[in-house]
Protein backbone atom coordinates (compact mmCIF):
# COMPACT_ATOMS: atom_id res chain seq x y z
CA UNK A 1 0.00 0.00 0.00
CA UNK A 2 1.22 4.11 -0.83
CA UNK A 3 1.34 6.04 1.80
CA UNK A 4 -1.94 8.05 1.79
CA UNK A 5 -0.17 11.53 1.50
CA UNK A 6 3.31 13.12 2.13
CA UNK A 7 3.99 16.75 2.89
CA UNK A 8 7.33 18.96 3.65
CA UNK A 9 6.25 22.00 5.40
CA UNK A 10 7.94 24.59 7.31
CA UNK A 11 6.23 25.77 10.55
CA UNK A 12 7.16 29.16 11.05
CA UNK A 13 7.13 30.69 7.29
CA UNK A 14 3.74 28.23 7.16
CA UNK A 15 6.08 27.05 3.72
CA UNK A 16 4.50 23.43 2.30
CA UNK A 17 7.56 22.80 0.01
CA UNK A 18 5.91 19.61 -1.19
CA UNK A 19 2.64 17.86 -1.03
CA UNK A 20 1.88 14.36 -2.75
CA UNK A 21 -1.82 14.52 -1.87
CA UNK A 22 -5.16 12.61 -3.40
CA UNK A 23 -7.50 14.61 -5.42
CA UNK A 24 -10.27 14.57 -2.72
CA UNK A 25 -8.29 16.36 0.02
CA UNK A 26 -8.34 20.19 0.51
CA UNK A 27 -4.33 20.58 0.93
CA UNK A 28 -4.49 24.31 2.27
CA UNK A 29 -7.12 23.50 4.61
CA UNK A 30 -5.05 20.38 5.41
CA UNK A 31 -1.42 22.12 5.81
CA UNK A 32 -2.49 24.91 8.24
CA UNK A 33 -4.38 22.62 10.30
CA UNK A 34 -1.13 20.85 10.60
CA UNK A 35 1.34 23.46 11.11
CA UNK A 36 -1.59 24.78 13.95
CA UNK A 37 -1.16 21.32 15.43
CA UNK A 38 2.95 21.64 15.87
CA UNK A 39 2.42 25.02 17.22
CA UNK A 40 0.51 24.33 19.49
CA UNK A 41 2.34 20.53 20.67
CA UNK A 42 5.75 22.70 21.01
CA UNK A 43 3.98 25.67 23.09
CA UNK A 44 2.13 23.36 25.19
CA UNK A 45 4.94 20.61 26.02
CA UNK A 46 7.90 22.07 24.64
CA UNK A 47 8.04 18.54 22.63
CA UNK A 48 7.57 18.04 19.18
CA UNK A 49 4.51 16.00 17.92
CA UNK A 50 5.53 12.97 16.21
CA UNK A 51 2.83 10.34 15.89
CA UNK A 52 -1.38 10.56 15.64
CA UNK A 53 -3.34 7.74 15.24
CA UNK A 54 -7.25 7.59 14.16
CA UNK A 55 -9.74 5.32 13.10
CA UNK A 56 -7.98 4.03 9.69
CA UNK A 57 -4.73 6.17 9.47
CA UNK A 58 -2.08 7.03 11.64
CA UNK A 59 -0.01 10.48 10.86
CA UNK A 60 3.72 10.33 11.51
CA UNK A 61 6.00 13.53 11.97
CA UNK A 62 9.67 13.82 11.50
CA UNK A 63 11.32 17.35 11.59
CA UNK A 64 14.65 18.56 11.32
CA UNK A 65 15.40 21.08 13.45
CA UNK A 66 18.31 22.79 11.74
CA UNK A 67 16.02 23.13 8.68
CA UNK A 68 12.69 24.09 10.49
CA UNK A 69 11.53 21.00 7.98
CA UNK A 70 8.70 18.60 8.98
CA UNK A 71 7.83 15.91 6.94
CA UNK A 72 4.42 14.80 7.78
CA UNK A 73 3.09 11.21 6.64
CA UNK A 74 -0.44 9.85 6.13
CA UNK A 75 -0.38 6.04 6.37
CA UNK A 76 -2.31 2.54 6.92
CA UNK A 77 -3.00 2.78 10.92
CA UNK A 78 -1.92 -1.20 10.32
CA UNK A 79 1.87 0.08 8.98
CA UNK A 80 2.47 1.46 12.96
CA UNK A 81 4.42 4.21 14.19
CA UNK A 82 7.79 2.48 13.44
CA UNK A 83 7.29 2.00 9.94
CA UNK A 84 5.34 5.71 9.27
CA UNK A 85 8.98 6.81 11.14
CA UNK A 86 10.95 5.12 9.24
CA UNK A 87 9.75 6.19 5.80
CA UNK A 88 9.22 9.82 6.99
CA UNK A 89 12.80 10.41 7.83
CA UNK A 90 13.91 8.83 4.98
CA UNK A 91 11.74 10.50 2.69
CA UNK A 92 12.71 14.13 4.85
CA UNK A 93 16.24 13.24 4.25
CA UNK A 94 16.36 12.47 0.20
CA UNK A 95 14.69 15.67 -0.05
CA UNK A 96 17.00 17.90 1.95
CA UNK A 97 20.05 16.42 0.26
CA UNK A 98 17.84 17.01 -3.24
CA UNK A 99 17.79 20.34 -2.29
CA UNK A 100 20.46 21.81 -0.13
CA UNK A 101 21.28 24.57 -2.36
CA UNK A 102 18.04 25.77 -2.58
CA UNK A 103 17.17 25.71 0.91
CA UNK A 104 20.25 27.92 2.10
CA UNK A 105 18.49 30.61 0.25
CA UNK A 106 16.73 33.13 2.61
CA UNK A 107 14.98 34.77 -0.08
CA UNK A 108 14.05 34.42 -3.95
CA UNK A 109 12.91 30.73 -3.18
CA UNK A 110 10.60 29.22 -5.95
CA UNK A 111 8.13 26.58 -4.79
CA UNK A 112 7.30 25.05 -7.47
CA UNK A 113 10.83 23.95 -7.80
CA UNK A 114 10.54 21.16 -5.36
CA UNK A 115 7.57 19.99 -7.13
CA UNK A 116 9.23 17.13 -9.34
CA UNK A 117 10.40 15.79 -5.97
CA UNK A 118 7.75 13.24 -6.55
CA UNK A 119 9.46 11.30 -8.92
CA UNK A 120 12.76 10.71 -6.71
CA UNK A 121 10.25 9.77 -3.63
CA UNK A 122 10.08 6.25 -5.07
CA UNK A 123 13.85 6.08 -4.90
CA UNK A 124 14.05 7.64 -1.15
CA UNK A 125 11.48 4.40 -0.62
CA UNK A 126 13.42 2.09 -1.92
CA UNK A 127 16.76 2.98 -0.41
CA UNK A 128 14.81 2.44 3.44
CA UNK A 129 16.41 -1.01 3.38
CA UNK A 130 19.87 0.70 4.55
CA UNK A 131 18.48 1.95 8.14
CA UNK A 132 16.72 -1.10 8.70
CA UNK A 133 20.11 -3.24 8.32
CA UNK A 134 21.97 -0.45 10.23
CA UNK A 135 19.64 -0.64 13.10
CA UNK A 136 19.92 -4.88 12.73
CA UNK A 137 23.75 -4.36 12.89
CA UNK A 138 23.43 -2.38 16.55
CA UNK A 139 22.53 -6.17 17.89
CA UNK A 140 25.99 -7.25 19.47
CA UNK A 141 25.27 -11.01 17.67
CA UNK A 142 25.06 -9.82 14.35
CA UNK A 143 28.74 -9.21 12.69
CA UNK A 144 27.30 -8.72 9.39
CA UNK A 145 24.11 -7.90 7.23
CA UNK A 146 23.16 -7.69 3.87
CA UNK A 147 20.32 -7.22 1.50
CA UNK A 148 20.53 -8.65 -1.72
CA UNK A 149 18.47 -8.91 -4.64
CA UNK A 150 17.92 -11.39 -7.46
CA UNK A 151 16.92 -10.41 -11.35
CA UNK A 152 15.07 -13.89 -12.48
CA UNK A 153 14.81 -11.90 -15.79
CA UNK A 154 18.49 -11.50 -16.30
CA UNK A 155 19.34 -14.93 -13.56
CA UNK A 156 21.89 -12.74 -12.23
CA UNK A 157 21.98 -11.23 -8.54
CA UNK A 158 23.50 -8.43 -6.75
CA UNK A 159 24.09 -7.16 -2.95
CA UNK A 160 22.02 -3.73 -2.45
CA UNK A 161 23.31 -2.93 0.50
CA UNK A 162 26.03 -4.31 3.09
CA UNK A 163 26.52 -2.93 6.69
CA UNK A 164 30.52 -4.04 5.98
CA UNK A 165 33.11 -5.35 3.59
CA UNK A 166 31.62 -8.79 2.32
CA UNK A 167 32.76 -10.73 -0.46
CA UNK A 168 30.59 -10.12 -3.08
CA UNK A 169 31.23 -12.69 -5.82
CA UNK A 170 31.44 -15.58 -3.11
CA UNK A 171 27.95 -14.60 -1.48
CA UNK A 172 26.32 -14.59 -4.51
CA UNK A 173 28.04 -17.76 -6.28
CA UNK A 174 26.65 -19.70 -3.01
CA UNK A 175 23.21 -17.81 -2.40
CA UNK A 176 21.55 -19.08 -5.53
CA UNK A 177 22.51 -22.60 -5.39
CA UNK A 178 21.53 -22.80 -1.71
CA UNK A 179 17.71 -21.36 -1.98
CA UNK A 180 17.43 -23.94 -5.06
CA UNK A 181 18.49 -26.92 -3.14
CA UNK A 182 15.66 -25.37 -0.03
CA UNK A 183 13.39 -24.88 -2.50
CA UNK A 184 13.66 -28.04 -4.32
CA UNK A 185 13.86 -29.73 -0.94
CA UNK A 186 10.08 -28.07 0.69
CA UNK A 187 8.96 -28.78 -2.90
CA UNK A 188 7.96 -32.45 -2.11
CA UNK A 189 6.59 -31.80 0.88
CA UNK A 190 4.63 -28.80 -0.68
CA UNK A 191 5.94 -26.60 0.94
CA UNK A 192 8.07 -22.90 0.10
CA UNK A 193 11.91 -22.24 1.80
CA UNK A 194 11.34 -19.02 3.47
CA UNK A 195 14.19 -18.56 6.05
CA UNK A 196 17.93 -21.12 6.00
CA UNK A 197 19.80 -21.67 9.00
CA UNK A 198 23.74 -22.84 8.63
CA UNK A 199 25.63 -23.70 11.23
CA UNK A 200 29.47 -22.92 10.64
CA UNK A 201 32.56 -25.18 12.10
CA UNK A 202 33.33 -24.85 15.85
CA UNK A 203 36.69 -23.21 14.73
CA UNK A 204 35.13 -20.28 12.81
CA UNK A 205 31.88 -19.88 15.61
CA UNK A 206 29.72 -18.47 13.29
CA UNK A 207 25.65 -18.72 12.56
CA UNK A 208 24.03 -17.42 9.05
CA UNK A 209 20.36 -16.86 8.22
CA UNK A 210 19.33 -16.52 4.77
CA UNK A 211 16.17 -15.00 4.66
CA UNK A 212 13.36 -14.55 1.89
CA UNK A 213 11.97 -11.39 2.30
CA UNK A 214 9.50 -11.36 -0.61
CA UNK A 215 10.38 -12.86 -4.22
CA UNK A 216 13.51 -11.48 -5.57
CA UNK A 217 14.85 -9.93 -2.47
CA UNK A 218 17.16 -12.10 0.31
CA UNK A 219 18.04 -10.58 3.79
CA UNK A 220 21.35 -12.55 5.22
CA UNK A 221 22.71 -12.03 8.55
CA UNK A 222 26.00 -13.27 9.87
CA UNK A 223 25.88 -13.90 13.65
CA UNK A 224 28.30 -14.46 16.55
CA UNK A 225 27.52 -17.99 18.12
CA UNK A 226 28.79 -16.75 21.47
CA UNK A 227 25.05 -15.33 21.29
CA UNK A 228 22.09 -17.66 21.82
CA UNK A 229 18.76 -17.30 19.33
CA UNK A 230 17.12 -15.48 21.93
CA UNK A 231 19.40 -11.93 21.91
CA UNK A 232 18.81 -11.33 18.65
CA UNK A 233 14.97 -13.29 17.48
CA UNK A 234 13.26 -10.13 18.20
CA UNK A 235 15.50 -7.71 16.19
CA UNK A 236 15.39 -10.00 13.32
CA UNK A 237 11.80 -10.32 13.28
CA UNK A 238 11.23 -6.63 13.09
CA UNK A 239 14.11 -5.94 10.58
CA UNK A 240 12.47 -8.66 8.57
CA UNK A 241 8.66 -7.21 9.01
CA UNK A 242 10.09 -3.59 7.66
CA UNK A 243 12.03 -4.66 4.61
CA UNK A 244 9.08 -6.62 3.60
CA UNK A 245 6.69 -3.48 4.05
CA UNK A 246 9.38 -1.39 2.10
CA UNK A 247 10.14 -3.91 -0.70
CA UNK A 248 6.02 -4.15 -1.61
CA UNK A 249 5.78 -0.58 -0.88
CA UNK A 250 9.07 -0.01 -3.49
CA UNK A 251 7.25 -1.67 -6.29
CA UNK A 252 4.44 0.01 -5.98
CA UNK A 253 5.77 3.26 -6.12
CA UNK A 254 7.76 1.72 -9.23
CA UNK A 255 4.99 0.62 -11.08
CA UNK A 256 2.99 3.84 -10.57
CA UNK A 257 5.96 6.17 -11.66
Amino acid sequence: RRPRAARIIAPRSNRFFFRLTPRATQPRMLGSVLVAMLEKAKQSTGLQLTYMEFATTGVTIVGNETRTLFCVLFHDKADGEVFGKLLATEILSAFLHSYQNDLTRSVGVNLSSFQDFQFKLGAAIRDTGRPVLEQLKRNRAVVLALLVKEDPRAGDSSIQYATGEVDQFGVLANLKPLMSAATDLMAIRQDAARSIWLESTPTRASRLLVHRVVVGMFLVVQFSKRFDHAHYAQDVTRATRLLEKVCILGEMMKRNV
